[in-house]
């Protein structure tokens, strides 16, 4: 099972998010925006999991103690690639998200789970692939947030070609 644990968003959060998301696609000439149903902020990549791992998973998330996060979305950033760029939407910086993030990566590290250890910034994809003209730079208009009051542990599979995410667990706070 390819897993990763994430923060998914409400229906309103995900709405402000495509009109970010649709004022950049009507700046390229070329690129790939993030599905609706796809869009999150992944806490961990956790990759190729074996089922039998999902109760340690559970147990980990279940032991976390957080409040409410209020997340507040405030600039538009890029991942360089040779074949387009990954566009993306940037947070405030956030204590309680990066100690929820930093819990998080600790106990599945105990557990023996292989990590990424680069450092986490968070993000929203907004689009991939992407190519602008020089000139033109992706600004957010205004800022705005979202609470979260809780975590999921989602699975991700290719279905006809395409990626497609599903909520395996939840752990509310």
């Amino acid at each position: 099972m390819r897993l990763f644990i994430a923060i998914n968003f409400n229906k309103e959060t995900k709405e402000r998010i495509l009109k970010v998301q649709k004022n950049l696609v009507e700046l390229y000439s070329k690129g790939s925006p993030t599905k609706i149903e796809n869009i999150h902020l992944t806490l961990i990549f956790l990759g190729e999991v074996e089922e039998k791992r999902l109760p340690t998973i559970k147990n980990i998330m279940d032991s976390l103690k957080f409040n409410n996060l209020n997340l507040v979305f405030d600039k538009i950033g890029k991942f360089k690639r040779r074949n387009g760029d990954i566009y993306w939407l940037g947070l405030e910086e956030n204590k309680e998200l990066l100690s929820l993030q930093n819990s998080l990566y600790e106990k599945l590290l105990r557990e023996s789970f292989k990590l990424e250890s680069k450092p986490f910034s968070p993000h929203i994809t907004l689009a991939r692939k992407v190519v602008l003209p020089s000139k033109v730079k992706p600004i957010l208009n205004s800022k705005f947030s979202t609470n979260i009051n809780y975590i999921s542990l989602m699975e991700s599979k290719i279905i006809n070609r395409k990626v497609s995410y599903k909520e395996i667990y939840r752990k509310n706070n």
